[in-house]
């Protein structure tokens, strides 16, 4: 009989694990993949002695299909239905824009990250970001309390949540500018 997938999700930002449930009487599993719902499945795992594989060759922005079948000797059961994951891709990295005003600066992402659930900002007077504040934003915020006449460097990077898990893109360039 063949084994019921009874699920497939994301365990990271480049990682996706099946789940399924035991097959009467067999001895270990195979793991198909195929990036087409109906067709073109290949044996990606054989020999897996547990209900669960986690797949670690799949690429950011591509939705997997999984099977499974179940083996008993040379005996081998027909593939299980299909369960899907796609995982998100976050790649990339955003560009700010700055807007002065007396004792503020207005951020705002220019470029988006695609998938993005938010944006998080340093800024500081200092180059290196030592003594930096934090902000999150969605697309701009205005950063009052600032002090006149003063460079400010700002950088920006993408959060994007799988799981409940925050994961970050790459920091945007530093753009700063000097208060009024």
């Amino acid at each position: 009989k063949a084994p019921v997938i009874s699920k497939a999700t994301l365990t990271g930002k480049t990682a996706a694990k099946v789940t399924w449930k035991a097959s009467s009487g067999a001895t270990s599993y195979t793991v198909y993949r195929s990036t087409k719902v109906g067709s073109g499945y290949k044996a990606i795992k054989s020999s897996v002695k547990t209900l669960n594989y986690t797949d670690k060759t799949v690429k950011k922005g591509t939705t997997y299909y999984y099977k499974v079948m179940a083996v008993k000797g040379s005996a081998k059961s027909a593939l299980s239905g299909y369960k899907s994951v796609k995982l998100i891709n976050y790649s990339g990295k955003p560009t700010l824009t700055l807007k002065v005003a007396s004792k503020a600066l207005t951020v705002k992402v220019k470029t988006k990250v695609k998938n993005a659930v938010s944006y998080q900002i340093y800024y500081s007077t200092n180059s290196k970001f030592k003594s930096k504040k934090t902000a999150t934003v969605k697309t701009s915020k205005k950063l009052s309390s600032l002090k006149k006449s003063t460079k400010y460097y700002v950088k920006a990077r993408a959060v994007t949540k799988i799981n409940g898990k925050k994961y970050y893109s790459k920091w945007s360039k530093v753009v700063s500018k000097k208060t009024k």
